[in-house]
Order: C-alpha cells, then structure tokens, then sequence
C-alpha cells in the first residue's frame, strides 16, 4: 500500500507502508523517484532519476507541506507523540494497523487525553 499525501507541480508524494521507521517521504517524478528524510531535517535520502529541477522542486514542495506530511504519518502509521515536561516530544514506536483502536484507547486512559492523532 503506498497512500498519496499530496500531488503538486507533476509529482506525487507518498508513503510506502511496510518501510522503516524514521519519518520520510517518497516523490515520484516524470522520470523517476526520490526519497527524503523529514527527520532530523528535510533532505533528500536517494534519488533514482528525479532531474536536477524536479528535486530542487521536491525539496521546497516538502518544506511547504511539512506539518501536513507529519500529520498524514502519524494517521498512516498510527503514530502517537506524548509531550513531556521540557516540551520536547518523546517518541513512541509504530504500532500495526490492527493494533491502532486499541492502542489509541490505551495510550489516552494512561496519558494526556488529547494526543495527535
């Protein structure tokens, strides 16, 4: 399953489902793909053809959309942050799909009622 976050200037952003952890993204282009790191920054992880333009294009689509792509990752991948006292966020691991209800359900009778989702 890869579910399209946005599609702007020709290219598609989305997610690949069963991928690693850390917060990114993949583009895909007229001519090929790339794959950027939203975390720790926004940068470009692999490109597999993307031209010189249609990165530098990636790059500032990404930038512009950021809050929504980390929106759309914690709703995708069922991603849940608890805020702790220094106001930095503490990371919790990627739950599965099946195990989202009843984590969402866990989390919030333990912990701050009104996490992200």
């Amino acid at each position: 399953m890869s579910p399209t976050v946005f599609r702007a200037g020709g290219l598609r952003f989305y997610f690949f489902s069963r991928e690693e952890s850390r917060l990114h993204i993949h583009v895909s282009g007229h001519a090929g793909e790339a794959k950027f790191w939203i975390e720790p920054r926004i940068e470009p992880a692999r490109n597999f053809g993307l031209a010189e333009a249609e990165l530098t294009a990636a790059w500032k689509l990404i930038e512009e959309h950021e809050n929504d792509i980390r929106k759309a990752w914690r709703r995708h991948f069922c991603i849940f942050r608890a805020k702790v006292a220094t106001d930095s966020d503490a990371k919790l691991p990627l739950i599965p799909n099946q195990t989202c209800q009843s984590f969402r359900r866990k989390v919030a009778t333990h912990s701050e009622p009104n996490l992200p989702v």
